[in-house]
């Protein structure tokens, strides 16, 4: 009984992607559980899919909706708000601008960074690599490897609406995982 019952917790988490805010996010990969920090606690159940992403006029921040299998909505957004010259720092900004752009963060639980809801990530950290986990799995499930290296190889604009949607996720996943390599924030 004490297997049966140790087998079925460890499919509750091979089955779902556990999410803790509450100070920690648990994000299950294949049993091994990445920790990191925000403030309540959501759950998500495979499959998850991703039902809406939002391209703002603001100079290009992109929001996502997710829903899990029993309808639990997550949301993020990678804030692009255009900077402008009125705005504290940007001056030292323009300076930099040819060497070093001042990267953009991400945001959990609003589509927009200005939504009163939105909480500011960490650039690098780990609730971002938690974000690319999700995505990842998301698009190894409705995509082929073929699909996925045509994506990948690809600038998005050269495609149709749902091959482009598809393509910017993969662009989000690359963005994460080029942050997490060069460490930019632990």
């Amino acid at each position: 009984m004490k297997n049966k019952t140790l087998g079925s917790i460890s499919l509750i988490f091979i089955l779902s992607f556990v999410l803790i805010y509450m100070p920690d996010i648990y994000c299950n990969e294949n049993n091994k559980l990445e920790i990191i920090s925000l403030s309540e606690t959501i759950e998500l159940y495979k499959p998850l899919k991703i039902e809406d992403i939002l391209h703002y006029e603001d100079g290009g921040t992109i929001g996502f909706v997710i829903k899990d299998s029993k309808g639990t909505i997550f949301q993020f957004c990678l804030d692009g708000r255009m900077r402008v010259a009125t705005e504290p720092g940007f001056l030292g900004e323009l300076k930099n601008l040819m060497t070093a752009q001042k990267p953009y963060h991400f945001y959990f639980g609003a589509t927009h960074p200005e939504s009163p809801d939105a909480r500011e990530m960490p650039i690098g950290g780990k609730e971002e690599k938690s974000i690319a986990i999700i995505l990842e799995y998301i698009m190894s499930e409705k995509l082929s490897a073929e699909q996925l290296a045509k994506l990948n190889s690809s600038e998005c604009s050269q495609f149709a609406k749902e091959e482009f949607k598809d393509c910017v996720v993969l662009g989000i996943i690359k963005k994460i995982k080029d942050r997490q390599a060069r460490n930019i924030i632990k």
